[in-house]
């Protein structure tokens, strides 16, 4: 395009005796040639070849760590809740504290944030969320960003966190002579004699512990009753969800998840 330019301009200053000649101007190195009626004009321009334009930047988002290979963390101890908004958002509100890095599906890195947090995404595709707490994972799943939505993810134990979900329990008391604690409940025929045993018994319990206990009562409100009197000596307060499948109805589920998170 910047020969032809040349060229016309030469043509331009050209006198009106020179139309009727061939003109050849020596310009430079590389030849470009121009046919007009009664004149043949060759010009010859030097210089450096035009530089390529350079290349386009990267997205930034390209640019972070690549995922780590999948493991589905959270599945029980995370919630995931959709909220009609006008900007589709990724909310994340904890545990407090904790390290999130979010991809996309196709692996771009949207970058890493600190809980609570909230990361505008492209609606309409999943998200890939990794959360750590005190250098443990808490979290690894993929989230759904909906359009006209915010997708909200929390820790169901509250903002604090999964605390001893990070490491093995580690009770600060003796552990109960479960079977011999079992074996004494069922030896008593009434409920309130039931009770009584529980009550006096020391020692830590396992969520999975505390279920069978509670799976010895026949009445729900004993049941929450049991509930009631041994989640201080839980160990793996982490899995107390597990809780709820130990009892039929709403209210009494209700009843039980205030008690764990009181």
């Amino acid at each position: 395009m910047n020969r032809r330019l040349l060229a016309a301009a030469l043509l331009c200053v050209t006198s009106t005796a020179a139309l009727a000649q061939d003109v050849d101007l020596d310009v430079g190195e590389a030849t470009t040639q121009v046919q007009v009626p009664g004149l043949s004009v060759q010009v010859r321009v030097s210089g450096a070849p035009a530089e390529a334009p350079p290349p386009m930047p990267t997205d930034a988002r390209h640019r972070g760590p690549r995922p780590p290979p999948v493991q589905v963390v959270g599945v029980d101890t995370f919630t995931l809740g959709f909220e009609l908004k006008p900007q589709e958002t990724l909310r994340l509100l904890s545990p407090e504290g904790a390290r999130a890095d979010i991809w996309a599906d196709d692996g771009s890195y949207l970058g890493g944030f600190d809980v609570p947090c909230e990361v505008a995404a492209k609606p309409g595709q999943f998200y890939r969320v990794v959360m750590s707490l005190g250098g443990a994972l808490v979290f690894d799943r993929k989230v759904e960003l909906r359009r006209y939505y915010r997708s909200n993810v929390s820790f169901r134990g509250g903002a604090r966190g999964p605390g001893v979900v990070l490491t093995a329990p580690q009770p600060t008391f003796a552990m109960v002579d479960f079977p011999a604690l079992v074996e004494a409940v069922q030896a008593e025929a009434f409920s309130d004699a039931k009770l009584d045993v529980v009550r006096t018994s020391q020692g830590g319990l396992t969520v999975d512990q505390l279920g069978q206990l509670v799976d010895l009562f026949s009445f729900s409100s004993e049941q929450v009753t049991v509930v009631e009197v041994c989640t201080p000596r839980l160990v793996d307060r982490q899995n107390a969800f597990k809780l709820y499948r130990h009892f039929t109805f709403e209210g009494d589920k209700q009843k039980v998840k205030a008690l764990l998170t009181r």
